[in-house]
C-alpha cells in the first residue's frame, strides 16, 4: 500500500495490519438480575450491556486487573429481561452473548417440626436454608435435600414466645419471603378420639396470640383445611367436618398458627361412631369412655337378669 500526496510523491511502500479475530466470547454465569458476572476480556477489548433491542442497559461495570467483570443494573434485571454482552476489540471486530435471567424467588420454606433444638421442614431442592433470631443473629444454616427436607439444629435455644425468622435462598441467590415462627406453650386438645368417616372433629388450641390465624389440618386425607382466629385470651375452637374424606384408621390433626409452632393431636376414624368417647382428646378421657361402657354394660346385664328373675317367679 503506498500514498501519494497532491505534488505526486509516492510514499515508502506499507503492509496494513489486519485483524479480523473476534474477541474471545465471555462467559457468563446465569443471573438473578441483581449483578451480572463471569468469565473475563482483554484488557484492551470494551465491554457493554444491552438490552434486546440493542439499548445500552444502566448501572455500573467492573473490570479487575486480571479482566473479570460485574455488572450492577438499575434497576434490577426480571426473568424475561433480554440481556446481551457485546465485547469489541480496538479495530471494532466483536462478539455477542446473551445472559440468562432468573430472578423468580424460591417458595417459603415449609416447617414441621420447630422445637427449642430444632428446626425441620421442606424447601426447593439444593437451596440454602437460614435461621436467624430477632436480631438477625444467625442460629443455623442448611443446605436442603434433593427431596427438600432440611433439619438445623439451633445453635441457641430460643426462649419462650420469641420469634425465629426462616429464609431460603436458591443457588442464584433468590431469597424467598420470610417465614416467622414463634416458640409457644402452644396446646391442642381434640373432642373426639375416635369418630365417623361422616363425622365433624372440633380441636381447640391454647396459647396462641390473641387474633393469631390458625389453620387445621388433618393428615394423609383429603379433608380441606380449615381456617380459624384465636380470641383475646389465645384460644381457639376449629370444627373439622370430615365429610367421608379421610379412610378408617389412625389420622392426625395439625394445628399450625402463623406465627406458633405446630402442634399435633392423633384420632382414629372408625366404621362406627362411639359417643362415648366424644368427651376429651386425652387418654384419661378415653379410659373414662371405657370406663363408662363398662357401667352401661353391667348396668344392662344385670337389669336383663333382675327381668329374667321377676319374670320367673311371675304366677
Amino acid at each position: 500500500m503506498y500514498a501519494v500526496d497532491p505534488a505526486g510523491n509516492w510514499s515508502e511502500a506499507a503492509v496494513p495490519f489486519i485483524k479480523t479475530t473476534l474477541p474471545a466470547a465471555p462467559q457468563p454465569e446465569p443471573s438473578n438480575g441483581l449483578i451480572i458476572a463471569g468469565g473475563t476480556i482483554e484488557q484492551t477489548d470494551g465491554i457493554q450491556f444491552l438490552d434486546g433491542q440493542g439499548n445500552p442497559l444502566r448501572g455500573t461495570i467492573a473490570i479487575d486487573e486480571r479482566g473479570q467483570f460485574t455488572f450492577t443494573p438499575k434497576p434490577r434485571l426480571v426473568t424475561g429481561d433480554n440481556v446481551v454482552i457485546r465485547v469489541a476489540d480496538p479495530v471494532g471486530n466483536s462478539i455477542e452473548v446473551p445472559v440468562p435471567i432468573q430472578s423468580t424467588p424460591p417458595v417459603p420454606a415449609v416447617v414441621s417440626e420447630f422445637t427449642s433444638q430444632v428446626v425441620a421442614g421442606y424447601a426447593q431442592p439444593g437451596s440454602t436454608v437460614t435461621v436467624t433470631d430477632k436480631n438477625g443473629a444467625l442460629l443455623g444454616t442448611v443446605t436442603a435435600g434433593l427431596d427438600g427436607y432440611f433439619e438445623i439444629k439451633l445453635a441457641l435455644a430460643p426462649t419462650r414466645n420469641e420469634v425465629i425468622t426462616l429464609l431460603v435462598t436458591d443457588e442464584l441467590g433468590n431469597e424467598s419471603a420470610e417465614v416467622h415462627m414463634r416458640l409457644s406453650a402452644a396446646s391442642i386438645l381434640i373432642e373426639r378420639p375416635v369418630l365417623a368417616a361422616t363425622d365433624t372433629q372440633i380441636v381447640h388450641g391454647f396459647g396462641y396470640l390473641p387474633g393469631e390465624h390458625v389453620t387445621a389440618t388433618v393428615g394423609d386425607s383429603r379433608v380441606a383445611p380449615v381456617e380459624a382466629v384465636a380470641d383475646a385470651n389465645g384460644n381457639v375452637s376449629v370444627s373439622i367436618p370430615l365429610e367421608a374424606r379421610a379412610g378408617l384408621g389412625p389420622h392426625t390433626v395439625l394445628l399450625a398458627g402463623a406465627e406458633t409452632s405446630l402442634r399435633s393431636e392423633p384420632f382414629t376414624v372408625a366404621e362406627h361412631r362411639l359417643l362415648f368417647l366424644a368427651t376429651t382428646g386425652s387418654e384419661a378421657g378415653f379410659w373414662a369412655g371405657l370406663s363408662l361402657l363398662a357401667l352401661m354394660l353391667g348396668v344392662a346385664a344385670t337389669t336383663r337378669g333382675y327381668w329374667k328373675a321377676g319374670k320367673h317367679r311371675a304366677p
